[in-house]
């Protein structure tokens, strides 16, 4: 975690590219959340170049640069991670939302949090990160900014970023990446043995996973109290 953390200020700072920017927004004076000016300057491949005075800033910008371009993209998966993406997209995803909820990643990522939260470099990350995105939040609500259309689609106002919330965005991708590894492994035992070894050695994976309701979704809501007249 902390290895992945100190590769984040090089990744937010900027490149030096000869494209003429596609926009820039700055602000010369310290705005709140902010303690001193700051740029934000995008080029013609969208790309996001952060200028600030200070980490504390350079990690806001980069929150409220993540949520203006990918808000639909961080809010969708920390749904994944949830495993409630069925409340928008139905049975469809209940194969994945069942294997969030077993791997618990919204438990982990809060034992995680609350053991890196002592380290005052990933706290300063984590939350200065967490404030940016809910800036952006903050003025989508107050109609300042436009929700994704994704969202509208939904129907979803999101609650604000929690430090949490990244950490399990990285157990989710983890997790991700870690089902894509045996493809590499499986594409050697095709070559090595063939179609029909390689059907016969895996006929029984497809039991391990069941298109089931999740506990929590056959839970009924509780009704309010009846009021005699």
């Amino acid at each position: 975690m902390r290895r992945t953390l100190a590769l984040l200020p090089a990744v937010a700072v900027a490149l030096v590219l000869d494209a003429p920017p596609r926009a820039t927004v700055a602000w010369p004076a310290p705005r709140p959340g902010l303690a001193a000016p700051a740029r934000v300057v995008t080029d013609r491949w969208g790309i996001p170049h952060l200028r600030a005075a200070s980490a504390s800033d350079l990690y806001w910008l980069w929150g409220w640069v993540t949520a203006r371009d990918r808000l639909w993209q961080i809010v969708q998966q920390r749904a994944a991670a949830q495993g409630r993406l069925h409340h928008w997209f139905g049975n469809d995803v209940l194969m994945a939302d069942g294997g969030a909820q077993l791997f618990d990643l919204r438990g982990r990522a809060d034992v995680i949090w609350a053991r890196d939260r002592r380290d005052p470099a990933l706290r300063l990350a984590l939350e200065r990160y967490a404030d940016g995105i809910n800036a952006w939040l903050a003025d989508c609500r107050a109609g300042r900014r436009t929700w994704p259309p994704e969202l509208e689609a939904v129907h979803e106002r999101p609650e604000d970023w929690r430090p949490e919330d990244s950490v399990a965005l990285l157990l989710g991708l983890g997790v991700t990446l870690d089902l894509d590894l045996p493809e590499l492994a499986e594409d050697r035992q095709l070559r090595e043995h063939g179609a029909a070894w390689f059907a016969r050695r895996h006929r029984f994976e497809d039991r391990l996973e069941f298109d089931t309701i999740p506990d929590r979704a056959a839970t009924p809501a509780p009704r309010a109290a009846a009021h005699a007249p």
